[in-house]
């Protein structure tokens, strides 16, 4: 049941959105945090990044390797039905103070627009984009950002209360800082210098002892290089309850699950002295935004990059159960028929490519 899937493709879906064409997307350096009044409360929320699904990867290696698997105890969760996309865009509209805006339904979801502003609520995922279509990925750059990092943090972190309060319900953890930059050439093609337009604060939930990995169970909050709201993006979504436990017993061994995704690897033709393996994380597995979804299931995730000028820009992700329980196998195995056919659909309906 592995998932293959481009990193970068992932790492877009961290924050809900990709890098508009005209910008580039690298992550905010750490700055000292400001004593600007109660923003700097902000300072202790430091983010975590990827390193909660690296040490629980690694904390279940150990337990394998000490022979304390058999004691551990990981439950599955159902994800909770998303219900009504149109009723929920109308009742969140009001909520945002959209009013009653302008409701357009689809297959796809619901969206309600007011002025510059558009709330989409998605009907498979129950992800919610609320954005500000004139500034989104519009704004003006500045050379180096007036607010520390912490501050950005904070401000995201009362938008949440305020504005998701039951995403905020979850336990969320900062996840990354990012900032969005333009960089322009001035005449007779001399730089003009990098510049900084759009900040962005990802936060990241988890569940239980385990965070949630993959583009799902995030909120990302957008902010201009002054600290104003633009957009948010939460693919955050109830359990509905726990459907199983599974034992140390039912659990697949971090070793024998990177042996069984280079195996894969191999019968599919890639060379592996052609790759390294960066990263390997163990976690809840989300499928981002317009994704098809109903079981939360721990999962190991591989990241591998390129250890070869043979191959160029061809990062991997390889993800496969953390579980070996037939039960909850087949959970997953309707989940990704689901999911494939939903893509199926997609293009089936896609205009075919220009050939002129």
């Amino acid at each position: 049941m592995n998932r293959n899937i481009f990193v970068g493709l992932v790492l877009a879906g961290l924050t809900g959105v990709g890098c508009a064409d005209k910008g580039q997307e690298t992550p905010a350096p750490s700055a000292q945090p400001s004593t600007t009044g109660a923003l700097a409360t902000a300072a202790a929320e430091t983010p975590d990044q990827d390193t909660l699904a690296t040490r629980a990867y690694e904390q279940l290696r150990q337990d394998f390797a000490a022979g304390r698997a058999a004691s551990l105890r990981l439950p599955i969760y159902s994800l909770k039905p998303v219900g009504d996309a149109a009723a929920q865009a109308q009742e969140r509209a009001r909520f945002l103070g959209l009013g009653s805006g302008s409701l357009m339904k689809s297959e796809d979801g619901a969206a309600v627009t007011a002025n510059n502003w558009e709330l989409r609520v998605d009907a498979l995922s129950g992800a919610e984009l609320f954005v500000d279509k004139a500034r989104f990925h519009a704004g003006q750059g500045v050379a180096s950002l007036p607010l520390a990092e912490a501050d950005y943090i904070s401000r995201a972190r009362v938008h949440l209360r305020e504005k998701l309060p039951s995403a905020a319900a979850h336990d969320l953890r900062t996840y990354r800082v990012r900032r969005y930059m333009n960089d322009a050439s001035g005449p007779g093609g001399a730089r003009a210098g990098a510049t900084v337009y759009q900040v962005a604060v990802a936060f990241h939930e988890v569940l239980g002892e385990l965070p949630i990995i993959g583009a799902g169970g995030k909120v990302a909050v957008h902010l201009t290089p002054q600290g104003e709201f633009i957009s948010h993006e939460s693919t955050v979504r109830d359990t509905a309850q726990r459907l199983a436990e599974v034992s140390g017993a039912g659990l697949l061994a971090p070793d024998d699950a990177r042996r069984r995704v280079e195996e894969k690897l191999t019968a599919d033709g890639v060379k592996l002295g052609d790759y390294k393996l960066t990263r390997a994380e163990l976690g809840y597995y989300r499928l981002g935004r317009n994704s098809v979804q109903s079981v939360l299931v721990p999962h190991y995730a591989y990241f591998y990059e390129p250890a070869s000028r043979e191959v160029v820009g061809k990062k991997r992700l390889e993800v496969v159960p953390a579980v070996t329980d037939r039960a909850v196998l087949e959970q997953l195995r309707q989940d990704e028929q689901a999911e494939a056919a939903r893509k199926a659909e997609l293009r089936s309906r896609a205009a075919p490519p220009d050939r002129k």
